[in-house]
């Protein structure tokens, strides 16, 4: 009998070209990972459900989505944070555009935080230039990251090493408030959209697996 996981893909996205990445890669994930996949791989078939959630930013993010970058950046300044997130395993593609000064800044902001608060990042980080043309274009970059990924993130659902979110949910609650005032922490079996609110609870934690997709 195939064990379930819950696979979280979050994106942040401005013009859609993030949105669009992201449920591709769902469609991916769900035709992709079936049990002769695992089969081959030697891993006990697991039964993945890819949720969708949106990520926040700050400028010069994807308009109105502050909140989340504004936690990246929280995360490498305050020495509290220390390896909070540990136990967390973590995708990332990012999308951009090289006439820009802001490429690829926010997957980057977002890549170091993670790793400095003692996630671990599964393979090399996408990247992904809108100016780009031929094999290195954004959408062939895409795919190839979505094909390559594949294996590294089946082997990291397959690892069922219990992550203890105590400690996420003890340290990341508060500094969310601080953030922002009106923040309310959902309940401890409630789902949300807000990423916040999935760290904070240990929902993201759950396969102790996420995959973010993030514009610029």
């Amino acid at each position: 009998m195939s064990r379930k996981e819950e696979l979280y893909v979050l994106y942040g996205s401005q013009m859609g070209n993030s949105e669009g990445a992201a449920k591709d890669f769902c469609r991916t994930i769900q035709e992709k990972y079936k049990p002769d996949f695992f089969d081959r791989l030697d891993l006990s078939p697991i039964e993945i459900d890819p949720s969708l959630m949106y990520l926040h930013f700050n400028y010069p993010a994807p308009l109105g989505a502050y909140r989340f970058r504004e936690l990246c950046e929280e995360f490498m300044l305050d020495d509290d944070m220390d390896k909070v997130l540990s136990g967390l395993r973590y995708a990332i593609c990012g999308l951009g555009d090289s006439a820009y000064p802001t490429f690829l800044k926010n997957p980057t902001t977002i890549d170091n935080a993670l790793t400095t608060v003692g996630a671990k990042r599964i393979g090399q980080m996408g990247k992904c230039d809108a100016s780009a043309t031929g094999d290195n274009s954004q959408d062939k970059v895409i795919k190839k990251w979505s094909q390559d990924i594949l294996v590294p993130l089946a082997k990291a659902l397959a690892d069922d090493t219990e992550v203890d979110t105590s400690s996420m949910q003890s340290k990341t609650i508060p500094l969310l408030m601080k953030l922002d005032p009106d923040y309310t922490p959902p309940g401890k079996d409630e789902k949300s959209c807000d990423l916040l609110s999935l760290v904070a609870v240990g929902a993201v934690v759950v396969a102790g697996v996420a995959v973010f997709i993030a514009n610029r």
